[in-house]
């Protein structure tokens, strides 16, 4: 016979309700091991980091510490100058290279030629939804 399902959600004394198996956004990974909590996150260099602590507040401060002394949590390769052609070969690359069969992938390599030719040199942060329908209309 199965479990009966648990609640997640939770009601304290003082009224609060909190939901359990949730953590804040952005929050990162946080979550008991063995003895101890961990806390992940990934650096600049993009590889997976962990800070541990007794509690989870402790593990939560190692790692914002150690996070600020790195610099940004995480570095990305999109600036606010990233056109619209640099996002779509980054995706051909990364994305859409892993995940189709290599037919698929051939039709995705000219249709991103296809957007390169005309969308390519518009930051991708200011494209705005009239300039795409004007370009699949073309």
């Amino acid at each position: 016979m199965p479990k009966a399902p648990k609640g997640k959600r939770k009601t304290g004394r003082d009224g609060t309700v909190t939901v359990a198996g949730k953590v804040g956004n952005g929050e990162g990974s946080v979550y008991f091991e063995g003895d101890r909590w961990r806390a992940t996150w990934y650096g600049p260099d993009g590889k997976l980091r962990k800070a541990s602590g007794p509690t989870r507040d402790a593990a939560k401060a190692r790692r914002d510490k150690r996070i600020a002394a790195d610099g940004t949590p995480c570095s990305s390769v999109f600036t606010a100058t990233t056109t619209v052609g640099e996002l779509a070969d980054w995706w051909l690359r990364n994305v859409a290279k892993h995940r189709v069969r290599p037919s698929s992938f051939g039709r995705y390599v000219d249709r991103v030629k296809r957007v390169r030719a005309t969308l390519g040199d518009v930051p991708a942060v200011s494209l705005r939804s009239e300039q795409v329908s004007e370009w699949q209309v073309a």
